[in-house]
């Protein structure tokens, strides 16, 4: 697995995908605004579902005019490069998430949409090197925006699995680009000390995860 840590190196890589590292961080600040906006009033996953929503916007935002494209392929929102051959799609991650060590998992088990497209991943691995810009025959990498709030702070990586575990998570993490964590900021009453369930744990891959 390779891992991603030193500003420099991030950015580098950050780069070879058609990515910045800034971009990225506000993509992360838009969906942790979503988070905040948030009041009691709301249910008690608004908060997840409102990141995952902000998250997977600020993203399109920020690339689409970039020549990027964005669909709902098998009822989950993904954002993809043709050229590129790179596609992300955005879920919640465990308090691992974006921190050195054992890899993150997903907040909640995935279906059959994130199964397919890490199945193709794997597949594909096996015939190209990653780190290499190759002609890709049959779909784009599906790369995963995991973001998650722990401690009071947003966390985020782009990780690039290549299965799936036998809970249903992606797993076996080729590379991981960590993004800076970022203080979660809002009212205090949404500064949490864990993390917490993002949207409905019903399996709806268009929802948040």
């Amino acid at each position: 697995m390779q891992l991603y840590r030193d500003e420099v190196e991030v950015q580098t890589r950050l780069q070879s995908l058609g990515l910045d590292l800034l971009g990225l961080r506000r993509v992360v600040a838009s969906g942790a605004g979503g988070w905040n906006s948030t009041t009691a009033f709301h249910p008690s996953s608004a908060r997840g579902s409102f990141l995952y929503f902000e998250t997977t916007a600020a993203l399109r935002r920020l690339v689409v005019p970039m020549g990027w494209e964005h669909d709902e392929l098998d009822g989950q929102a993904r954002t993809f490069n043709r050229g590129l051959g790179i596609s992300i799609v955005v879920q919640s991650g465990d308090e691992l998430t974006g921190q050195v060590g054992q890899e993150p998992r997903t907040r909640h088990p995935k279906g059959s949409a994130t199964a397919k497209k890490i199945e193709t991943n794997g597949q594909q691995l096996a015939l190209f090197n990653v780190g290499q810009q190759e002609p890709f025959i049959n779909s784009p990498f599906t790369w995963v925006l995991l973001v998650a709030v722990v401690d009071g702070e947003v966390r985020a990586e782009l990780s690039l699995p290549s299965g799936m575990s036998a809970d249903s998570r992606p797993c076996d993490l080729v590379e991981r680009i960590l993004i800076p964590s970022q203080p979660l900021g809002g009212p205090a009453d949404l500064d949490v000390a864990h993390p917490v369930d993002g949207g409905p744990s019903t399996d709806v891959d268009v929802s948040w995860r």
